[in-house]
């Protein structure tokens, strides 16, 4: 590789900067469209090597997608506790004990 070649390749501070703020912004973006479906399956590609940085997301609506290997590690968690509470009150709904 030619000296030219090698300084062509190199990154400059402001460069690396602005790299790393569009990777950040990137990540709060795919951040953005999870905290708004929690309940959907996510799959997300990122692709932040090269110029642009790019990522793909894949949301599956269809309720027969709702594979629990397909969502995000923290969702189980929170269907979990959903899943609890729909129950609790589907409990109480159906006592008639209860005013």
């Amino acid at each position: 590789m030619s000296r030219e070649e090698t300084q062509a390749e190199e990154i400059t501070i402001t460069d690396k900067f602005r790299r790393e703020k569009a990777v950040t912004y990137l990540i709060r973006a795919v951040k953005y469209v999870m905290g708004y479906l929690p309940d959907f399956p996510i799959e997300y590609v990122p692709n932040a090597q090269g110029n642009p940085v790019e990522v793909t997301i894949r949301i599956f609506w269809k309720e027969k997608d709702y594979e629990e290997r397909k969502m995000p590690t923290f969702v189980k968690p929170q269907l979990d506790r959903l899943e609890k509470e729909i129950s609790r009150i589907g409990q109480v709904v159906g006592n008639p004990k209860v005013s």
